[in-house]
């Protein structure tokens, strides 16, 4: 998550001239934490499965004498809702830093994104320069004759009985 943000942020943001910097150290703080809870939150479920496992063997050998192991689960779920927290805070917090600078470099004209006006547009430039004679294609339209429409009141021609000689 932390080489997507510093990517996406070096081709935002431009760094040298941001604001609101400690913003950003916070959410990148916040997003460490975030990873170093998970481990260990990962490590103290091991320890919980490892007591859950113990406790149910010897339930089923017998000797279910103790209370059942769910101390170290609560912990995980503290952990993993401490994790989720600080999670969404490093992301909201970069968030907000990287809107601020956007909005900060458009309000000082300092943004590497060139803007060009509808009314200011321009003529795209042509791969060759073709006069206006020869522009189009090239194929010539066949003539077409109209077609005779024949009516109800007359009759086709036999054309058979015309054309033999006697």
């Amino acid at each position: 998550m932390l080489a997507i943000l510093f990517a996406f942020l070096k081709d935002l943001v431009q760094l040298d001239s941001s604001i609101y910097r400690p913003v950003l150290y916070a959410s990148l703080t916040s997003l460490a934490f975030t990873v170093a809870v998970v481990i260990l939150s990962f490590q103290l479920s091991i320890r919980a499965l490892e007591q859950v496992r113990s406790y149910w063997k010897e339930h089923y050998d017998g000797n279910y004498q103790h209370l059942f192991p769910d101390k170290l689960g609560k912990w995980v779920r503290y952990i993993n809702w401490a994790a989720g927290i600080s999670f969404i805070m490093g992301i909201s917090l970069a968030v907000a830093f990287i809107l601020v600078n956007l909005s900060h470099q458009a309000a000082t004209k300092e943004s590497p994104i060139v803007r060009t006006k509808i009314e200011e547009g321009y003529v795209p430039k042509s791969p060759m320069i073709i006069k206006s004679e020869e522009r189009g294609s090239t194929i010539k339209s066949p003539v077409q004759s109209s077609p005779k429409v024949s009516t109800p009141q007359e009759k086709p021609s036999n054309q058979q009985g015309s054309s033999s000689k006697k």
